[in-house]
């Protein structure tokens, strides 16, 4: 069964904050946030009032994705731009782009710094661009990698509506490839429905009970078949196994 790390939840760092935290401080904000995420998982009952938000929805947990890209098609210029001039040699230059500006700082050509500054910039840029999209495409595979859940006939209802998680408009080139949308068992649109689920039911292996999907469409409390050899798609709690010594 799908789920996560128990512990206490720390307190979350405003975004302003995090843009100008250093990558080593943002590895350790996130290890933080994993570490001390507590999870009540439901399985086969409804889920308790207590257990509700104060719209009436259940909990809110982040998607099955690994993302390891930095940019998005709008985030690129600007965010690729920041982080160039963040670093002291190009901050230096452009110091010194502007002074030739001022007539009464320098007699020679501006023109020329510029167009040796902004050819450095520029291919800079394409090159974080190649990377980045390398990263996207290897993103994209794992995300898109199958899977087997129980979903037929049976309901998760730690998870909110899928319609709930996707992206619309122009939000689609900012939203990052999680592919929320199109989950199994996932719970009502408006309310948590009540589960009734018979012992009666067949879930063996080769049941039509089990459903293929990706593992970016897995869920905190998801119900997931592993046969020998398939790679694990997320935290997993084992319920049961085919070995003999359990």
């Amino acid at each position: 069964m799908a789920q996560g790390d128990v512990g206490a939840g720390p307190r979350r760092v405003p975004w302003i904050k995090r843009l100008f935290m250093s990558p080593s401080s943002r590895k350790r904000l996130a290890e933080a946030a994993a570490a001390g995420a507590r999870r009540t998982v439901y399985v086969n009952v409804g889920l308790p009032s207590s257990a509700l938000d104060g719209h009436g929805r259940a909990p809110q947990y982040p998607a099955n994705q690994i993302r390891t890209a930095k940019y998005t098609v709008l985030s690129f210029v600007p965010k690729n731009l920041f982080e160039q001039f963040r670093r002291a040699a190009n901050m230096y230059f452009l110091f010194l782009l502007i002074l030739q500006f001022i007539p009464a700082v320098t007699t020679g050509s501006p023109g020329l710094s510029a167009l040796a500054l902004f050819t450095i910039v520029l291919l800079t840029m394409a090159k974080d661009g190649y990377e980045d999209s390398r990263r996207s495409a290897s993103d994209r595979e794992a995300n898109r990698a199958p899977t087997t859940v129980l979903g037929n006939g049976w309901a998760n209802t730690n998870k909110p509506p899928a319609h709930f998680f996707r992206p619309r408009g122009m939000l689609r080139l900012l939203w990052s490839d999680s592919g929320a949308g199109g989950t199994v068992g996932g719970a009502g649109v408006d309310a948590v429905p009540e589960i009734t689920y018979s012992n009666d039911v067949d879930i063996g292996t080769d049941s039509g009970a089990w459903l293929q999907t990706e593992w970016r469409h897995l869920h905190v409390g998801d119900i997931v078949m592993l046969r020998d050899g398939d790679a694990v798609p997320a935290d997993i709690l084992l319920l049961s196994t085919s070995e003999d010594d359990g």
